[in-house]
């Protein structure tokens, strides 16, 4: 079981791999050799993971209780970082050591990557359940 944990708002969060409710990868052109379990390596290894609060419309599938109380929505932690792929299989992400002197136009230029990937995690700061949606598109 692979896990991540930190403090949010002097609150621990702790992402547990069986809490991830959707892996979402995209649909028309799909990242291989990246798993729930290598996004959470990819976030203990970090020091840049910073996540913010979002709102949404939609509440928290599992427990529904993460309801604002100022208005009709919805809080999620959010946080987003880039995966690199070539010919569709992952080499690296923004995240990762081997990335921190680099820059995307310089992968692409060197051919070392042809393809980027935002990744999207959502979490329930209530119960813990979280998503990761991986989108395809040169940001």
């Amino acid at each position: 079981m692979s896990s991540y944990e930190w403090v949010y708002e002097d609150k621990k969060i702790i992402l547990e791999s069986e809490k991830c409710s959707m892996f979402l990868n995209d649909e028309d052109n799909p990242i291989s050799g990246v798993t729930v379990e290598e996004i959470l390596e990819l976030l203990k290894e970090s020091e840049r993971v910073e996540s913010s609060m979002a709102y949404y419309d939609q509440g928290c599938e599992v427990c529904h209780k993460n309801k604002s109380d100022t208005s009709h929505s919805y809080r999620f932690l959010e946080f987003h970082f880039y995966l690199f792929a070539k010919e569709g299989k992952y080499v690296m992400s923004s995240l990762s050591k081997s990335y921190e002197d680099k820059t995307l136009p310089r992968l692409l230029n060197e051919g070392t990557v042809n393809g980027t990937y935002i990744a999207s995690i959502n979490i329930c700061e209530n119960c813990g359940d979280y998503t990761i949606d991986l989108e395809y598109g040169l940001f």
